[in-house]
């Protein structure tokens, strides 16, 4: 079984009329199962990004891997994957652009709670292979509230962290986004 995710995030805010975070992320996943079961599957993945803040001019992570589900039913999911790639990243105000080889598993978790609404926990990490001392650590918490089949109500918990962030930036960026979420 093909599958294909296309996924992109636009974070952007001001107060005071001065802007104070400004933000993106996109992502393009081909994904094939392998075998008869369906619990294995092998994928190829390209995820870029940019975040004003933390002097990341853009930054691209093309990644190949492997993933197993170890629950696919309708209302408990999980799965963990591992993928190999390379990050560049293009940094803003004289810091050096980097290269570098890392790893990225990944886990995910999702759990219908009551009626159509469920509770999604992804993770993925980014360690270096050159050293495990610099890694990024993406969360994502998701209550997913469906007002009908295509619209919803989300409140989602994000966390980026950078164990080494680049000049003046923060080593932590939490967020608490309530979207509505329209899926097709």
């Amino acid at each position: 079984m093909d599958e294909w995710t296309l996924k992109g995030d636009l974070y952007y805010s001001s107060s005071n009329k001065q802007m104070d975070a400004q933000k993106w992320d996109a992502l393009v996943r081909y994904a094939f199962s392998l075998g008869e079961s369906k619990r294995w599957y092998d994928f190829y993945k390209v995820e870029a990004g940019h975040d004003s803040f933390s002097n990341i001019d853009y930054r691209l992570v093309p990644s190949i891997g492997i993933g197993y589900w170890f629950y696919d039913l309708p209302g408990m999911k999980g799965k963990a994957e591992i993928a190999g790639g390379v990050e560049h990243t293009d940094y803003k105000g004289g810091t050096a652009d980097s290269d570098e080889a890392v790893l990225v598993p990944r886990f995910f978790f999702e759990k219908k709670l009551y009626g159509a609404s469920r509770v999604s926990q992804d993770i993925l990490l980014y360690p270096s292979v050159d050293g495990f001392t610099e890694y990024r650590l993406h969360s994502e918490t998701v209550l997913k509230n469906p007002l009908n089949e295509k619209l919803s109500m989300d409140l989602s918990i994000i966390e980026d962290y950078d164990a080494e962030p680049s000049q003046a930036a923060k080593k932590s960026d939490l967020r608490i986004i309530s979207s509505l979420t329209y899926s097709f």
